[in-house]
């Protein structure tokens, strides 16, 4: 498959831009360690359309570890906020039968994510990610089946090297 490579390259020129345009807001330690548990999250569930959990998480155990120990409280409950309200959603989806599920995985994959961005940039991970599946959608030959966790993914990647915009 092709977009192996492409992610890799994408994740690097990604890592260079940010660091030269702006200044980092969290650890480079983080966006290290980050990339190659969203590269097996993302490859993952494209190739078989499930989330690995021990990948979801790693990537919370090293967002809280980032955090900790004066922002780990404030990630941890903004972690559970999301968690409960997408599982809560994602019931009533079921009980009214539409379409377009968000799995399980995408819900723990977004928790995973606000732990290691913390909650002030919850708004900015559901934009981006969805314009990113959207993208994604547009673009995909099979928009029955297209997996969320790469869009989720480079949304984590992206929005650890800038400030939050919407708070």
């Amino acid at each position: 498959m092709c977009f192996r490579p492409f992610s890799l390259v994408f994740y690097a020129l990604t890592a260079v831009w940010f660091l030269w345009e702006s200044k980092v807001t969290q650890w480079p330690f983080l966006h290290l360690a980050l990339v190659p548990l969203l590269v097996w999250a993302t490859w993952s569930d494209i190739e078989r359309l499930i989330i690995p959990n021990r990948s979801v998480a790693a990537i919370g155990l090293l967002g809280l570890i980032a955090a900790f120990p004066h922002q780990a409280g404030s990630h941890f409950w903004g972690a559970a906020v999301v968690f409960g309200a997408l599982f809560g959603l994602e019931q009533l989806r079921i009980q009214w039968g539409s379409a377009t599920p968000l799995g399980g995985g995408d819900i723990k994959f977004f928790a995973a994510g606000i732990l290691c961005l913390g909650p002030a940039k919850i708004p900015e991970l559901f934009l981006c990610a969805c314009l990113l599946g959207i993208g994604w959608i547009l673009i995909s030959r099979n928009a029955r089946r297209v997996p969320f966790a790469p869009s989720i993914a480079y949304a984590i990647f992206a929005l650890g090297f800038v400030e939050p915009i919407f708070l």
